[in-house]
């Protein structure tokens, strides 16, 4: 709110310069990283669990926190200026202006904390919940290999079996086939070779 600190010129380094010139690049980069904070904001209602963007927001809330402390600052080193100059008595209406700023800043700087502490919360629960999905979804992968592993054991398995099958077939053709042949052989019926042989 830079019409509370306007008209306010505090010293830097040998020059003399306005609280809201000193303020200028804080106050510039604050407004971009509160507004890359609203686009995050924005989309993380659509996609509440979104870890990507949870990451993002608490990379703007430090980014916005260390910014607002930055100026914070900034605006007590000028008020403390104005209270030591020889004409504080002269300043006590700017005075009292830079500190309603001062109260305001720390306010929203106690919000940006609050925000930050949740979101690292938030980023703390899906990552793990995350992490716990990696893990079923690892565990239900290796069921599944093992699965297929039985699988194929059980399908070797009856395929060699359906081959000991098929070749009892065939060899239970090749001895009805002897049988008949030696039936017409000897004059015995098959029925007769078989009890014989049995």
């Amino acid at each position: 709110m830079p019409s509370r600190i306007k008209g306010i010129t505090i010293e830097i380094g040998a020059n003399t310069v306005k609280l809201t010139e000193a303020l200028r690049n804080v106050d510039s980069n604050l407004k971009d990283t509160q507004a890359d904070l609203r686009d995050v904001n924005k989309l993380l209602k659509l996609d509440p669990g979104n870890v990507q963007l949870l990451a993002q927001k608490q990379e703007l809330l430090q980014k916005a926190t260390a910014e607002t402390a930055e100026k914070i600052r900034i605006e007590k080193e000028a008020l403390a200026q104005l209270k030591a100059s020889p004409d504080a008595e002269k300043t006590i209406d700017q005075q009292k202006r830079l500190e309603r700023e001062i109260i305001a800043n720390e306010a929203s700087l106690k919000k940006l904390e609050s925000g930050l502490e949740d979101t690292n919360k938030d980023l703390k629960q899906f990552g793990d919940t995350a992490g716990g999905t990696k893990i079923s979804l690892e565990s239900m992968a290796k069921a599944t290999d093992d699965l297929a592993n039985k699988t194929a054991a059980l399908s070797a398995a009856s395929a060699a079996g359906l081959a000991a099958l098929a070749g009892s077939a065939v060899q239970a053709g090749k001895t009805a086939d002897d049988l008949n042949t030696l039936s017409k052989q000897t004059g015995f019926t098959t029925a007769e070779l078989q009890k014989m042989k049995y």
